[in-house]
Parts: structure tokens; sequence; C-alpha cells
């Protein structure tokens, strides 16, 4: 006789198979952001530069000038600054081996408890002759280094060859260093994720890819991974895909986890890219969706205007843009776009009246538009308008690392600031200047940004 079981149960056995496949994978509750500032018990690590010889030509001594890269401590209470080795007889150089010190770039720097890590790319030096350590050719590298502040020791996280991967991406967070490096399966490259662990110094590898993959996202759960965003045309091609921190629960993603730019505790904000047939990369838009981990869920910031650019203001929880009636003409007008619209070719295009009226859609956008500091609330919504501005330059992202943050956009840590770029047509020139959110006064500071860019 067939027996058949009790709804209470069935629903308790289900319920049960549920709660076991589950077992072991871990909620996300928050983002982990990578502190750049390497911050470290009332100092900071920064790296200085230096000039060093190196005979190319052991025939007749001749030597190249090449610049080093070396770290340093600076003691924020007292200004003073000293290598981040702390061995006493070491030469701090490039011949002494010092660990604080590289022939490559270094391009970031991260603090972590006793130790710092620092990504570094470039060329190697080249050096004729024979022997040990010579090169017929610059070799481009990309390298994570660790130095442990208080014993000196240095490690090597990877080093890889750039033409094998693209990009060098790397996420430092929930103990762990997450990479992908390139390697060969029976000949065929292939793209690995890596997990290094700070605590131990042990290496897994969580998953292999075809593509050339880059670790875009983290969280306290999981680890997300994607193509390099402006390598693909169309936004979704980017193809993130996220896992846990065995590289467990594989789970599909929204292409926003590959264009986030300004992280909270809990939820981010990201810009929204159209398909670019023809272009080179996915084409930008002045808008942007703020995207809940916790839910996964995301909405329109701001709701029904355009954003040139944003920032989040700690003071008053607002988020402020940048915005105007032709934003979209600022990126939309360009022979790609048009090709792609009319179906013609590139000789095609030139050989119409189409290029010029591209040209002058342009012009029109940048030098006959008003631009607007705006806010609204977390939500999208309580839009407002602060400070209206008149043509003749257009706001454009502040493009300097200096003058951006993860946290606050491009809204100044303090909140009394927000950066751009203007740009005109008439001129091939663009400057930093940055408003005054409280009174709506705009400067353009000799140096912003780091960098001087003339306006005329």
């Amino acid at each position: 006789m067939k027996r058949i079981l009790p709804l209470a149960a069935a629903v308790f056995f289900i319920s049960l198979l549920l709660i076991l496949s589950s077992c072991g994978e871990k909620t996300e509750t928050r983002i982990l952001i990578q502190d750049a500032s390497a911050a470290r018990d009332g100092s900071e690590v920064f790296f200085e530069t230096f000039k060093y010889s190196v005979v190319i030509n052991p025939s007749n001594g001749r030597t190249q000038e090449y610049t080093g890269y070396r770290l340093m401590i600076r003691d924020l209470s007292t200004g003073s600054v000293r290598c981040a080795c702390p061995d006493p007889v070491c030469l701090h150089d490039i011949a002494s081996g010092c660990p604080a010190v590289s022939d490559l770039t270094i391009t970031g720097i991260v603090a972590n408890g006793d130790d710092v890590l620092f990504f570094c790319t470039g060329q190697k030096p080249y050096s004729g002759g024979a022997g040990p350590g010579a090169k017929a050719f610059p070799e481009s590298r990309n390298e994570l280094r660790r130095l442990n502040l208080l014993t000196g020791e240095g490690t090597e996280v990877y080093s890889y060859e750039s033409s094998r991967h693209s990009t060098m991406t790397a996420r430092i967070g929930g103990g762990y260093v997450w990479y992908v490096t390139p390697d060969l399966a029976d000949d065929v490259p292939v793209y690995n994720l890596v997990r290094y662990g700070l605590s131990d110094g042990q290496y897994k590898t969580l998953c292999s890819f075809e593509d050339d993959m880059d670790v875009c996202f983290l969280t306290d759960a999981r680890v997300y991974v994607s193509r390099f965003f402006f390598s693909v045309q169309t936004p979704e091609d980017v193809g993130v895909v996220s896992f846990d921190y065995d590289g467990k629960n594989r789970r599909d993603e929204p292409y926003y986890f590959a264009t986030s730019s300004i992280c909270g505790e809990t939820g981010f904000v990201a810009r929204v890219y159209d398909d670019f047939p023809g272009g080179i990369s996915p084409l930008t838009t002045p808008h942007f969706v703020y995207y809940n981990i916790l839910t996964r869920e995301y909405f329109e910031l701001p709701a029904g205007k355009n954003a040139i650019s944003i920032g989040y203001r700690k003071t008053d929880g607002r988020y402020y843009f940048i915005s105007s009636e032709k934003a979209a003409d600022y990126w939309r007008a360009n022979p790609y776009y048009a090709m792609a619209e009319l179906g013609i070719t590139y000789e095609e295009y030139l050989s119409t009246e189409e290029f010029k009226k591209v040209e002058a859609r342009m012009e029109d956008a940048l030098s006959r538009d008003r631009m607007y500091l705006m806010s609204c609330d977390a939500t999208g919504g309580d839009i407002r308008t602060h400070f209206e501005y008149p043509e003749g330059a257009f706001f454009s992202p502040a493009a300097s690392t200096e003058l951006y943050d993860p946290e606050t956009g491009y809204v100044s840590p303090d909140g009394k600031w927000y950066y751009f770029s203007a740009v005109r047509f008439d001129t091939a020139g663009e400057k930093f200047g940055r408003i005054n959110i409280e009174t709506g006064e705009v400067e353009y500071p000799e140096g912003l940004g780091g960098e001087e860019f003339v306006l005329p």
C-alpha cells in the first residue's frame, strides 16, 4: 500500500531540504569599500619618486636614467617622514632590493593592520648585455606586493606580464585579496579567480573563465567579477557574476555592479549605459540608479531628470547632481552613434552632411546649454534646484581621482564643494572647477585636482 506523508510532515520535509541546500551560504549585509588612503595609527603611507641609472651597454658603460618609487611613512602629528622599510642599514634603493622600493609605477596603496599592500604596473627597465637579469627589451608587468611595516618583510602576492591580462583590478577585504590572474590549461589561455589569505598567505583558485575577467565588486559575503566594462559594446555583455567566498553559489548579476561609483553600507549608485553598436564601449547616458544589495531592487536616481555627474552629501543625506537639458547630446553627438542610427559606414558618414549636424549638436550642447546644481533625496524624489549657471561651458564629470571620493562621489567628504570639469566647444581646453554648495559660487583654483587645465 502506498503511503502518503501528512501535509504538515511534507511541509517540514521540504523546508528542511531548503535549509540544508543553503547551509554554509552567508547572507550579504554590507559592501566592503577598499580604503585607498593608507592611513594607519596616526600616520599615512605614500610614495615618492627618485631617479636611478641602469647600465644598458656593459661594453662601454652606457647608462639609462629611470624613475623609481619608494614607500614612505608620514607621522600626521609631527610631519616627520621616513621610509616604510624599517631596516636601519638598508639603502632603500633599487640595487639594495629594498622591499619598499619598486621599479614599476606604484598606482595604489592599501593599509591592512601592520601591512601595506601596493599595486605596481609598467615596464621593467631595459638592461642589455648578458647574465642574470639582462633583458633585450623592456617588459610590461603588473604586480601586487605586501610589506610588513614592523618586520620589513616583503611578499609578492602576484606578478604577471601585462600582455597576458589587460587590466589589473584586485579587491582587498574580508581577510583576503581577490584577483584574476592569467594561466594556461592544455595550452589554452584561462583566467583564474584567486583568493589570497591575508592571515595565512594561502592561495585558493575558486574558478576559471575563458574570457579575460576582473574583480569589480566585493561584499562581506560575495565576490563579483566581470569583463572589463569598456571592452564591450552592450552593457549586459560585461557578464557580471558573483560567488560566495569559497567560489560556490554562482549567480548572474546586473551590469550595475561593474559601473558602481558611490558606495554606502548596503547600497550603491551606478551610472546607466546604453548599447553602442559600432562604438568602442557602451554609450554613456546622463542617468543613474541606486541599487540595494539587501533587497536586490533598484530605482532611478534622480527620478525623471538628467544627471551629468552625481555625489552624496553626508551632512544632509541628499544626492547632489549637475543637470542640463542637452546632457544626452553631449554623449550622443559623435560619429559612431550617428553611423549606428543611420546604418552607414564611416566613409559614407564623411561623405554626407551628417557629420556637420553632429558637430553642430556637440557645439550646441557644450556652448548653449544651462547647467544646474540640483539635489534629490535617497529615493530619487524631492528634487530641488539650488543654482543655475549661464551658457558658455559644459560641466562634465571631473576627470581626476583626487576630486572623487568612493563614498561621496563628486561632493567633497566635508560636504562643502561639488567638483566638475568645465568643457567648451571652441577650445581644446578644460579646467577643473568647484561649486560652493552653500553659496553656489564657482571657483577655478590653480592646480585643483593635482593638474592644471587651461581654459582660454
